[in-house]
């Protein structure tokens, strides 16, 4: 009882910190190492040694307040400990050129209007023993003698690594460790490391143990955490069910890839977890998204207007991995909670998504799995680890449908004459819910009839509330559009677009869409875009655009998609296939001339008198391309040969869009002089001339 009264007076005096003034750390005594302070007003500048233990009666700063700790290296530490009976709070500012350990027992608050600045911060109100500090060994244990405390981050902390550690953690402010690493961990003893990339791992070793009171979380996060290309770690674990969650997401995560790195996002817990917020690990243009994973000893729950997503935010791009697994407990993803593991808008891979629980699985959410033909398709599964759990199934009649058609639905293995609930995911993310029952052997079908079919993959899951099922079908014809070319036609150059094609049936059309930028469709000659009925068209290519129509320098985006209807009247459009952003590259033959009975050899590398590039972007280059021409030859006749050019080898080719113009080489006449030689004769005698 006496425990919990002290626990409930550490409370108060956070929630009325705002009314209090603070002095700077104060009491200060130097364990190991060594540190300079000097006091200014309003400011404590503290220079260290790489490695320093300090011990404090107490460490708070005011909101007016900053303390600067001044280190070797960015890899340096300082383990600022206080001894006396008050919590920290820190409400102004706190620096550092190194990374800063801030450990007391008795709670630590950062304020709302706090910023703390440093290369690495572990707030920690578990205690670690001066030679494991000083031997590299991380462990933090809650004091015996002393009751579980709180660590509270209501400002912002801008760190590589940021770590809060305690019987219970709450951020309702921000943390940015872009690139590295964020931590929050609720227990009674903690091992730290290093991950194989080299941030801070935590090994939770002892539960908590006694609740706390006013706290029923031991991980809760309202605030925002932003960690780009890095990873985000929510843990916690507790006995006995001393918390109603033991970690609690109501805010934003975000870890999306940054850099080619991509994002993590882990929420483990030896208790129950809950999940109401958002929690994002996206891929910005080109890259694939990171992972998210939910995994509890424990029941875990995705409430309504939860949004969990590992997506691709660009018109290109792959989906990411999501795990929900709960271990020995039940899973419930309620209606209008939101999984997204899209590709991107035009191209890319869809993501996969694993749903586990121990025996109850209630699935109701919408899962949002945007693919593309020809793409790796979206996997999604439900499991369960119970040995007595019997899988349910659902199934439709066909696997691909016409616009117009209406799938059949079936289901077997539920609870008999149990309430079934069917959501049916669209391919645009929008949620159709259908109820049926379940039959006296647990089978169930029904009939879904939308007004038209939309093109692309539908996911349909099913759940009586206890087990849950997943399945999808289709609506879309396979298009492979490959790589468009330049061709000579009648002396004029042309693009060439090809595409393969697979459908069920017939009456689609395709349309080949060019435009720059997605804004205002390509034009030439007064259409945006060419139809042609499938399969009614012969050949799978289009060579009707001159190349003179585009302009060097600027990014064009060729792209092909079937639909259904009549002329401008397009319904039910497929997803596009193989979208190439290109830019129009020109390399031209330069003319050149040579005398009759020459031999040319061409200059092949670039830059070159031979040859001409016009639309490189920075960074490509040519190297080198193949000049060849009949009239090269030492016995080409005199007259006017073409050169061809081929074959350019560079850097970042491979974007473009390449025109190759042919030269002109000129063979002219070798000059002839014709000498008369000197001779001579006898006067009076006739000379005769040998022509």
């Amino acid at each position: 009882m006496f425990k919990k009264f002290l626990s409930l007076v550490v409370a108060v005096l956070f929630s009325l910190s705002s009314n209090y003034v603070y002095a700077l750390p104060e009491g200060e005594q130097v364990i190991s190492g060594s540190a300079n302070f000097e006091r200014l007003e309003n400011t404590l500048n503290v220079t260290t040694s790489d490695k320093v233990i300090i011990n404090y009666n107490s460490f708070s700063i005011g909101e007016p307040e900053r303390v600067n700790f001044y280190q070797p290296s960015a890899e340096s530490v300082a383990l600022n400990r206080v001894v006396g009976v008050n919590p920290s709070e820190i409400l102004g500012v706190l620096t550092a050129t190194g990374k800063i350990y801030l450990i007391n027992p008795n709670g630590i608050l950062f304020g709302p209007n706090s910023q703390v600045d440093v290369k690495g911060l572990i707030a920690s109100t578990l205690d670690i023993k001066d030679s494991d500090f000083l031997n590299g060994n991380l462990v933090f244990v809650k004091n015996a003698d002393k009751v579980g405390t709180s660590v509270v981050n209501k400002g912002k902390i801008y760190a590589k690594e940021t770590a809060l550690l305690g019987s219970a953690v709450r951020n309702e402010g921000t943390i940015v460790t872009t690139l590295g690493k964020t931590v929050l961990a609720s227990g009674e003893k903690m091992t730290l490391g290093l991950d194989t990339a080299g941030m801070i791992s935590v090994t939770i070793d002892e539960a908590v143990k006694e609740s706390i009171a006013g706290v029923n979380e031991g991980v809760k996060n309202t605030g925002k955490i932003y960690s780009d290309g890095g990873v985000v770690v929510l843990t916690a674990k507790a006995l006995d069910n001393i918390f109603n969650y033991a970690v609690n997401n109501e805010g934003v995560i975000e870890a999306n890839t940054l850099e080619g790195k991509a994002g993590k996002v882990e929420l483990t817990a030896e208790g129950n977890i809950k999940q109401s917020g958002r929690i994002s690990a996206n891929a910005p243009e080109g890259e694939t998204a990171g992972n998210i994973s939910i995994i509890a000893d424990g029941d875990i729950v995705l409430e309504s207007g939860s949004v969990t997503e590992a997506k691709a935010l660009g018109l290109f791009g792959d989906g990411g991995k999501i795990i929900i697994d709960s271990l020995t407990g039940g899973v419930s993803v309620k209606e209008g909670a939101l999984i997204d593991i899209s590709a991107g808008a035009l191209s890319g891979d869809s993501g996969s998504l694993e749903v586990s629980a121990f025996d109850n699985l209630g699935f109701y959410g919408t899962i949002k799995a945007k693919e593309h033909p020809w793409a790796e398709p979206a996997t999604v599964k439900f499991s369960y680890h119970s040995p007595a759990v019997q899988p349910v199934t659902i199934m439709t009649d066909k696997t691909d449908y016409a616009p117009t058609e209406s799938p059949i639905i079936s289901g077997s293995g539920f609870m008999p004459n149990q309430k079934i609930v069917l959501n049916i995911s669209a391919p645009d993310g929008t949620q159709t819910t259908l109820t049926t029952y379940a039959d006296s052997e647990g089978c169930f079908t029904v009939t879904y009839t939308p007004e038209s079919l939309m093109w692309g993959a539908y996911l349909v899951t099913s759940s009586d509330g206890a087990r849950s099922a997943v399945t999808r079908f289709t609506d879309a014809p396979k298009i492979q559009m490959y790589k468009p070319t330049v061709i000579n036609i009648g002396g004029v150059s042309y693009v060439h677009i090809s595409w393969s094609y697979e459908a069920s049936s017939d009456g689609y059309w395709l349309d080949i869409a060019l435009n720059s930028g997605f804004t205002d469709f390509f034009s030439y000659g007064g259409n945006t875009y060419n139809q042609f009925d499938i399969p009614g068209r012969a050949n799978n290519y289009y060579d009707g655009i001159p190349f003179s129509a585009f302009t060097t320098g600027i990014s064009y985006y060729f792209r092909v998609q079937a639909y259904k209807g009549t002329g401008y009247k397009k319904t039910a459009y497929s997803q596009y296939s193989n979208v190439f952003e290109l830019y129009p590259l020109t390399i031209t033959a330069n003319d050149v001339t040579k005398t009759y009975g020459e031999t040319y050899v061409f200059d092949t590398t670039y830059p070159s008198i031979d040859f001409s590039v016009s639309g490189l972007q920075s960074g490509d280059s040519v190297n080198s391309v193949s000049l060849s021409s009949p009239g090269a030859i030492n016995t080409a006749s005199v007259g006017n040969y073409d050169i061809s050019v081929s074959n350019a080898v560079g850097s970042g080719l491979d974007k473009y869009l390449i025109e190759y113009n042919n030269g002109t080489l000129t063979v002219t006449p070798k000059a002839l002089i014709i000498t008369a030689n000197s001779d001579s004769k006898t006067y009076g005698t006739v000379y005769t001339f040998d022509g």
